[in-house]
């Protein structure tokens, strides 16, 4: 594990965009955050088509898992090949689509991210937002929902991969057996899976942070 205080202001990751989706719930700022990567470098062009077709494949596949006090504010995407580099921003201002209330905000659903290759480098995660009191019994999430909902993800990633960009979801790596990298490693993703279990975040209950 690299030292944070001795991280470099900035490691690029050569044609890579970082991609944040803003949510709000129950007035709390809550976000997920991707990295997508393609043969060349962004152009503002680049994001802008990024976004557009990101707001699309949401729609499609994410939102109708997701319920109606859910709200993705924007989507934001920046250019990871130096500082100070392309930025877009979209606004969507668009509430989930499912007709039920969502359990409190920091009860979520952890779904890993595989790369096929051994080491934590070469995977990662995202916390699901956001899960509705029908779709969880005890501590797991029922069998159904929990296949709309992996399901949902998936397709999610399927359809910007089939976009004219082509662009693959990956993860990145900026430290390496203790060191700091001078360049981001990236692993692209092949699979989205999930044991189901109930997992939690506390920054996302009101007033605590993101």
């Amino acid at each position: 594990m690299c030292d944070s205080s001795t991280r470099p202001a900035f490691i690029p990751v050569p044609n890579v965009a970082k991609v944040t989706m803003h949510y709000q719930l129950n007035l709390q700022e809550v976000e997920n955050v991707h990295y997508f990567q393609k043969g060349d470098s962004w152009s503002s062009a680049d994001l802008t088509d990024l976004t557009n077709v990101i707001e699309g494949a949401w729609v499609d596949n994410i939102m109708p898992q997701q319920p109606a006090d859910l709200q993705l504010k924007y989507i934001e995407a920046v250019d990871q090949e130096r500082a100070g580099s392309f930025f877009d921003r979209r606004r969507v201002d668009t509430f989930g689509g499912l007709a039920q209330v969502s359990l409190p905000g920091n009860v979520t659903l952890s779904i890993k991210f595989d790369g096929g290759l051994v080491g934590r480098s070469h995977r990662g995660r995202m916390y699901w937002l956001q899960l509705a009191e029908s779709q969880v019994v005890g501590d797991l999430v029922q069998t159904t929902p929990l296949g709309q909902i992996l399901g949902g993800v998936e397709a999610f990633f399927e359809d910007i991969k089939a976009s004219a960009l082509a662009p693959d979801h990956v993860v990145v790596s900026y430290c390496q057996e203790g060191a700091w990298l001078t360049e981001g490693d990236t692993t692209v993703i092949t699979s989205y899976s999930s044991d189901g279990i109930v997992d939690s975040q506390r920054r996302r209950l009101t007033g605590r942070g993101r």
